[in-house]
Formats: C-alpha cells, structure tokens, sequence
C-alpha cells in the first residue's frame, strides 16, 4: 500500500540538530544588558610602566623623566600613575 520512506541518518540527523537550534533560539526572547551608573570603571586604569620603555635598566633620572613627561603632556588625558617595574631573575 504505501512505500516506505528511505531517507539517509545524515539528513535526519541536520534536520533535527537545524529544529533544536530554531527552537532553542526562539525560545528564550533575548536580555537586555545592563550596567550599573556608580562612576566605577568609566575608564581604564590609565598610567605609564617602566618595562614598555627601560626594561631592565631604571634609574631615578629615567623614571623622573618619564614621570615629568606624563604629568606635562598626559595628565590632562587622564593619565595619572607611574609604575616602576623591573626584571626579576
């Protein structure tokens, strides 16, 4: 009477894996994000480190120099620390 219907595991297996997916999308409506207004992390931490410029050879009149630079040209940009860090072995 009727013909048996002969279609490949593969294609069975896209459909259902393609209707899961529909419905797993559909199913849950999406958020909205949400961020506190606390004046917390507005920006980055914003200063200078030693390693990007002296690496291994800080001296007091390099770090002074370089801090005199931030404070003149980039302290109105937000930057206000200077990071003294050196190579440890």
């Amino acid at each position: 009477m009727f013909k048996k219907l002969k279609i490949p595991t593969a294609v069975l297996l896209s459909f259902f894996i393609l209707l899961s997916s529909l419905v797993s999308v559909f199913a849950v409506p999406p958020q909205e994000a949400k961020a506190s207004d606390n004046g917390l992390a507005q920006k980055p931490i914003m200063g200078w480190s030693s390693w990007s410029f002296i690496r291994k050879d800080p001296t007091e009149a390099k770090i002074k120099a370089q801090a005199d630079v931030l404070a003149a040209k980039f302290k109105s940009h937000g930057y206000e620390y200077v990071n003294l860090t050196c190579q440890i072995s």
